[in-house]
């Protein structure tokens, strides 16, 4: 609830509607399209609209990765998830077409471990506050793509589990921007299950 990832449904009493939990996230960008990955808190057929075209999931499922093509190349393009009867609309621009010369920008960083100062420093094993503010600045410079290199989180634990947690803790802090231009990641070595 306090992340805004339940939605709810009726006039009292509620029902749990329809959610995204996580994303969307914008991946496997081309020339003529890109893949938006996403998940939904119940079994849905999902669909994208992209002006003319749509484009849906195979079958109910909660985890949706919906391929987008035939599209133009350095082109902007708005689209708009329906899922259950709910409906979000954010955009992303497509890759110039191969060999094509011009400028763009991208965005590099690496190392966001969690940081001295505490609050949003410290969010479980990731620096929440500094990759909020790297992500926002990169949707303000309108970035192509941002390329993160490793470390994004502290690591270095036996549990499965508490691992996942920092990864979703990181996830959690770009997702508002990866609606719009794909993130694209490596591995350091924090990255490691002990």
């Amino acid at each position: 609830l306090y992340d805004g990832k339940v939605s709810f449904s009726g006039k009292g009493p509620f029902a749990v509607a329809n959610t995204i939990t996580e994303g969307p996230f914008v991946n496997l960008l081309t020339h003529e399209g890109a893949t938006i990955s996403f998940e939904t808190n119940q079994k849905t057929v999902a669909t994208i609209k992209v002006g003319d075209k749509s484009f849906a999931s195979k079958g109910l499922q909660t985890h949706h990765e919906i391929l987008l093509k035939g599209l133009k190349p350095s082109t902007t393009y708005n689209y708009t998830i329906n899922y259950g009867g709910q409906e979000l609309t954010y955009s992303f621009t497509t890759a110039p077409r191969k060999g094509t010369r011009g400028h763009f920008v991208f965005s590099y960083g690496s190392d966001s471990r969690n940081g001295n100062g505490g609050g949003e420093r410290n969010v479980y094993g990731a620096n929440f506050y500094i990759m909020k503010k790297m992500m926002a600045l990169n949707k303000h410079k309108n970035v192509a793509f941002a390329q993160f290199s490793g470390d994004l989180i502290d690591g270095y634990l036996q549990n499965k589990g508490e691992i996942n947690l920092q990864y979703a803790n990181w996830k959690r802090a770009v997702e508002p921007f990866s609606h719009y231009f794909p993130v694209y990641i490596s591995m350091g070595n924090h990255e490691a299950l002990s």
